[in-house]
């Protein structure tokens, strides 16, 4: 028999044993004083015997009372976790009747985030005085604990309980300062199960000093195991709660069946709203009915035939069906079936996801039929398109024969053109009055123009044919800006206008590249820039820029002239355009210079723009990579020291020299023979 049983009995016999015998005295009372010495000796023995019986019995029935106290504790515990609605309440129950139980002033609980992988306060805490555990408590709510590396890590990673004597000369305490600031000492805490995984740490602890007590850890691991109940049940609640949200707000309709595939058919125990609305019919309209009566003459019994067979095999199915609303109207559904089956295997009922695809069934019959107009566009399209490329390829020829063209028209041109600046040089250079010089001065002006035009359509032609190459030479930067500047200086100031060149100290003084094709952009903006400017300057102005890891030059051109309306600076750089259609009759031009300017640009591997506003003043711009030289890059001082000696030492008497010079052209023979004649 057990101790605590053994106990109880051993003392109600003693205590019988005394009262009879004290009775028996009172009933029969003794003749002698030996009877009554007798009789009081064996209650004396009786009272010795209980006495002693008590003393050694006494641990053992703590020991009982404690188990018994255990026992409710343990008992009332999984009561209120049953009965509890959430999880924080089912923990505060706990929280409140263990710290009653042990006597211990604080009792806290924390529960892992699978979102951030670690302990986290519940927020539920059971504290004697919560204006002494104050700091504690905020203090634990705003720490995130990590599995293993803290007391209540351990507890979690573990899954054991754990108990701390004093957690000021703990090792695995983390939270010591705030602990031992309000006076907390000993220390246990044990974790909470959802099957075999712990969920959940509670911990617990008193401002005494306490010797691990292994009986009170075993139960609360069992307490544990009873709260995980209480969670589990909770997060099972929870997400029923969010899956019936989920299927009630379903823009799909959604039907679940009794498992019966014979006649009546399967039995509707469930729809969402979706149902309704697709349908027409309320859930309960149809809710013990089957989906059969959904159905009409129109319906494709071959589905009808394979959603049977599907369901029969237990698989699921997919595919489209046709089915008629409570007015009778029919509508397609793309759904989706699938059965479900209890644990023995066995299905129970079938799911339906059902989408109403009526529009794009509809949408897929216009399409039919727009394919079908398409198609027989198409095959016109092909036709215009055959059409189109022989249209393209005549005029491909077209622009060809017109590059072509110009390209020779240009070459042809300036031949007889030489001819006639030559002849016009020789005839200034003869003694002419002052009216014919006039005159052969404007012949000059007119022909160096109409030059200049000539190589203009010979620059255009080149870049569209793709014919134009760049040279890669180094030169003296810094010398061709300001040679450029004197070359058109000059005109400037015949229009009072200033012309100023300017370059930033950190410009390199060689570059690498075309120099003739450079100076020819620079002169071109100078010059339309003089052009267009009546009063005031012209600045050109470089610098060095520094632009993604890549050095460039920059150059920009303003003046003070008479601007560019907005919308023509969209169109300022398209080839035979210019701002106005008064430009051409006031200043001349074609509109192929900036055209040219910007090809170049872009050959260079640069961009050019403007700004510009009506009566004010326009500046354009233009950048190139930057590629410095070295002097030693460009011929040497000793190089053409030398190329000049050599020069001088072969030079011979002019009366000593013949020379056979060959001119298809006879105006360009007399031109050469009269110059030199001269000599």
């Amino acid at each position: 028999m057990q101790i605590k049983y053994a106990a109880p009995i051993f003392y109600a016999v003693l205590g019988l044993m005394a009262l009879t015998t004290i009775a028996h005295i009172v009933m029969d009372p003794p003749e002698t004083w030996l009877d009554l010495m007798e009789a009081l000796i064996f209650i004396g023995a009786a009272i010795m015997l209980l006495a002693m019986a008590m003393f050694v019995f006494r641990p053992h029935i703590k020991v009982a009372n404690e188990s018994l106290s255990m026992m409710r504790l343990l008992k009332s515990v999984a009561t209120a976790a049953n009965e509890s609605t959430s999880i924080h309440e089912g923990i505060q129950t706990a929280l409140d009747q263990i710290c009653d139980y042990t006597g211990w002033q604080v009792g806290h609980a924390f529960i892992y985030s699978e979102e951030k992988q670690a302990l986290i306060s519940t927020g539920v805490w059971h504290v004697k005085d919560a204006q002494i555990f104050h700091s504690f408590k905020e203090h634990s709510e705003s720490v995130t604990l990590k599995a293993g590396n803290s007391f209540v890590g351990e507890v979690y990673a573990d899954s054991t309980p754990m108990w701390i004597l004093d957690v000021a000369h703990s090792s695995v305490y983390t939270r010591k300062e705030t602990a031992c600031a309000v006076g907390l000492k000993a220390a246990f805490a044990f974790p909470i199960f959802v099957g075999r995984k712990a969920v959940a740490v509670m911990e617990f602890y008193s401002t005494d000093s306490h010797i691990p007590d292994e009986t009170l850890l075993g139960v609360m691991a069992n307490i544990g195991k009873q709260l995980g109940q209480t969670i589990e049940r909770a997060q099972f609640q929870e997400r029923a709660k969010l899956l019936e949200t989920v299927i009630r707000s379903a823009n799909d309709g959604i039907v679940i069946t009794k498992a019966n595939l014979d006649d009546p058919g399967p039995e509707i125990i469930y729809v969402n709203e979706a149902f309704s609305r697709i349908t027409g019919y309320t859930s309960d309209e149809v809710i013990g009915k089957s989906p059969r009566f959904l159905q009409g003459e129109q319906t494709n019994v071959s589905t009808l035939a394979s959603i049977r067979q599907a369901l029969r095999e237990g698989s699921a199915f997919r595919g489209e069906l046709l089915n008629y609303d409570k007015d009778g109207s029919p509508y397609w559904l793309d759904i989706g079936i699938v059965p479900v089956k209890d644990a023995a295997g066995r299905v129970t009922h079938f799911a339906a996801i059902e989408r109403d695809i009526t529009e794009r069934k509809s949408s897929e019959a216009e399409l039919q039929k727009t394919m079908k107009q398409l198609k027989r566009a198409n095959l016109k399209a092909e036709a215009a398109a055959l059409d189109l490329q022989e249209s393209l390829a005549k005029a491909e020829a077209a622009n060809k024969a017109k590059s072509d063209f110009l390209a020779n028209m240009s070459h042809e041109l300036r031949t007889p053109m030489n001819g006639v600046l030559g002849m016009a040089h020789l005839l200034a250079d003869t003694t002419l009055n002052a009216e014919q010089k006039e005159f052969v001065s404007t012949i000059n002006g007119s022909g160096e123009n109409l030059l200049m035009l000539l190589n203009d359509i010979l620059d255009f032609s080149k870049i569209e044919a793709g014919a134009l190459l760049l040279e890669n030479t180094a030169f003296d930067f810094i010398d061709l800006l300001q040679k450029a500047g004197n070359l058109m200086r000059q005109q400037a100031e015949k229009k009072g206008v200033d012309l100023m060149v300017e370059y930033d100290a950190g410009v390199p003084s060689y570059l690498w590249g075309d120099s003739g094709r450079l100076c020819q952009i620079i002169m071109n903006l100078i010059g339309n820039a003089i052009k267009f400017t009546q009063h005031g300057h012209v600045r050109v102005k470089a610098s060095l820029q520094e632009r993604e890891s890549q050095s460039r030059i920059y150059i920009s051109v303003e003046d003070t002239g008479m601007g560019i309306a907005p919308e023509m600076l969209s169109e300022i750089f398209e080839k035979f355009t210019q701002a106005d259609v008064s430009v051409t009759r006031k200043y001349g031009g074609t509109g192929l210079g900036l055209a040219i300017t910007k090809q170049l640009v872009h050959l260079m591997e640069g961009e050019i723009g403007v700004e510009s506003a009506q009566g004010k003043g326009s500046t354009f711009w233009f950048f190139i990579p930057c590629h410095p030289a070295l002097a030693s890059n460009l011929c040497s001082p000793l190089e053409e020291r030398y190329m000049r000696c050599q020069a001088v030492e072969n030079r011979m008497p002019i009366g000593q020299a013949q020379v056979l010079l060959v001119d298809d052209y006879h105006v360009n023979q007399v031109f050469a023979e009269k110059l030199l004649r001269k000599f």
